[in-house]
Parts: C-alpha cells; structure tokens; sequence
C-alpha cells in the first residue's frame, strides 16, 4: 500500500487534505448550532457524516502509524512529538482564547461539561493530546514487546479499557467529554490505528484488495444509510461516527466500529492516491495542524457574522450560507497557512527550520 518514492509523500498529503476538508465541513452544522443559529435544513447536513464520520479522524491516527519513525530513541522521539503536538496545541489554545474574548467579550477559561467546570487546556483540540499519547503508548510497547500480533492484542484491550471507561459515564450530559482530561480516553481507543498504519507500511495490501475493501465500504455504509432512514437499528452493523469512539452504549458494537473504521481508512487512502495531483489538497495536507487548530475560530467569526446577513430560513438562504462560510473559510485558513509558515510564527507549530 505504500510505494518507496515521490509519490508515498504526495498521497499522504493529499489524503490529508481530504480529511480536513471532511472535516471543517461537517463541523460547520455544529459550530453554527453552538452559535445560536437553529435550523433544520442546515443540521441535516449532518447526515452526510454518516458516510464518512467512521473514518475521518481515525485515518489521521493510520497516517501517523505510516510516517512516524518509532525506532528513534525516547529523547528524539518526545522532542518531535513537543515540537509537533504539544507546542501547537499550548499555542492555538492560548489564541483560540483571544480570538473568542475579541468575539465574545468574556474569557473562555473554563467549560462547563456535566456538572465539572473544566480548565480550558483539558477540553479543547482533543485530537492532539489524543494523538500524543496514542503515540507514546505505541512507542513503548514497540519498545519492549516485537511481536505485532501481541501489540495488536494489548492495543485492543486499551480500546476495550477507554470504550468502559466512558459507558460507565452514559448517563452524563456529553459522556465522551465527561471526566476525559486531555482526552486521554480518545488515546487509548484510538492508539490501535497507529499500529494499523505500522502494519500497512509493513506488509503491502495489494491494489485489488484495497479496491474491493473500498468498494465494500461504500456499498455497505449506503445500505445501512437507507436501512437507518427506514427505522432499521443499525447501531451493532453500520458505521460508527467518530465522536462516539468513546461513547459507545455496548461493547459490543466494537467489531463493527473496527470493521468499518478500517475500511474507511482504506477507502480514503485509495481515494486520495487518485486525487494526489490536485495541488490544493496536498497544499492543505501539508498544513493540517494548521487547519486544524485554526479553523474553530474562523468558522465561529464566520457563522456569527454571515447568519447577520443571511439568516438561513430557507433553503436557498441555506444553500447561500452554507456555501459562504464554507468558501471563505477556506480562503481565510489559506491566508492563515501563510502567516504560519512565516518566522517566527513557523515556531507556533514546531517549525524551527
């Protein structure tokens, strides 16, 4: 599945492009609904995560199995892992903070999940502190054990331990938040797609294979779509977003959550190996730390401001609004890649060259 040359760098790129494409889209419906604008037409825009919620964030995981170099020794592994997580999630926590005072007018120190009253650094960018441990406990049981398959068996009970750990949590408001400091739970339940990344790099799935698994994938995930909307209960056979990888309400949707979230992954670097030579896709991927950590506060200036002049009510005015905050969103986060590839805003995100 992965070629030693050129191209290796340009699908992953692109494949991170798509990702955050994915996901800045889907989490426009959210963050307008957190700013007040309550509308039918735009959350069911929402739907479409059905296709692609099982994989997005998780494929991110897969990428870092493939790139990572977990043979270095602990110093120059953890001094990466500072550079690239830790240093931009300390940075764009601390200016999210300043962009929504400006917005707001009150400082977001803490959150308010359950009945806990959150430190803002535990809540916020769950996907980098989650990323960082997941790599931290891949590093250290390839440190010590060699053998994949019983990595394989470790790692899946760490998943088993994080899904528990937030059932027992089912009956809070936003269990998958609740008492999950630094999202570590995240961590644990998605370390397994390091190893899967690992695993891809190391033993080649040839082209047919991938193909028949991506077209399985799609055409499972749309009969389970229909089969939803039919009444069916799908929740032990079809995919399983995301958001909900720790807050299941059964363990045993757990092979299904796997089944899928593979496939998906797969579907999506297939996918995006077709794609790599659309340059704004790799021009994205390249720089997905920065789209991530900066799209939540463009899109909530965005939304609060487009909604002033057009409030979607209707479906065109929908359509209208949709398509506004989404265009400029993206043309504002590609000026905002620029100013964070310029010194010395280039160390925000761990770029010391």
């Amino acid at each position: 599945m992965v070629e030693k040359d050129k191209k290796r760098i340009e699908w992953i790129d692109a494949c991170k492009g798509f990702l955050v494409i994915l996901m800045v889209l889907g989490h426009i419906p959210i963050i307008s609904q957190a700013e007040g604008v309550n509308c039918d037409i735009l959350s069911f825009y929402s739907y479409t995560g059905y296709f692609y919620g099982c994989f997005f964030m998780q494929a991110f995981f897969v990428l870092s199995g493939i790139t990572s170099n977990f043979s270095k020794k602990w110093s120059s592994f953890i001094w990466g892992q500072a550079k690239g997580l830790i240093l931009p999630f300390l940075s764009f926590s601390i200016i999210t903070l300043l962009v929504s005072y400006f917005i707001s007018g009150s400082w977001r120190f803490f959150y308010d999940i359950g009945n806990e009253h959150i430190f803002f650094l535990l809540e916020l960018y769950w996907f980098l502190p989650a990323l960082l441990l997941g790599k931290i406990l891949y590093w250290i049981i390839n440190r010590y054990i060699r053998n994949s398959t019983i990595q394989l068996i470790i790692l899946f009970i760490l998943l088993i331990i994080g899904f528990a750990i937030t059932i027992s949590y089912n009956d809070m408001p936003l269990p998958s938040h609740y008492k999950n400091y630094l999202h570590y739970r995240n961590g644990l339940c998605m370390a397994i797609f390091i190893w899967v990344g690992v695993a891809l790099k190391k033993y080649n799935l040839n082209k047919r294979a991938t193909s028949i698994v991506s077209i399985l994938f799609c055409i499972c995930t749309l009969i389970c779509f229909i089969l939803s909307k039919l009444g069916f209960d799908t929740s032990y056979y079809g995919p399983i977003g995301y958001s909900h990888t720790t807050n299941l309400f059964s363990l045993c949707q757990i092979p299904s959550y796997m089944i899928y979230t593979f496939a998906g992954c797969v579907f999506s670097i297939e996918l995006s190996k077709k794609l790599s030579d659309i340059k704004m896709l790799s021009y994205l991927g390249k720089n997905s730390i920065i789209v991530y950590c900066a799209h939540f506060f463009v899109l909530e200036i965005l939304v609060r401001y487009v909604n002033k002049v057009i409030m979607p009510i209707s479906l065109i005015n929908t359509i209208v609004f949709f398509v506004i905050v989404s265009l400029f969103s993206y043309i504002i986060l590609m000026g905002i890649i620029k100013l964070f590839n310029i010194k010395p805003l280039n160390y925000v995100i761990g770029h010391f060259g």
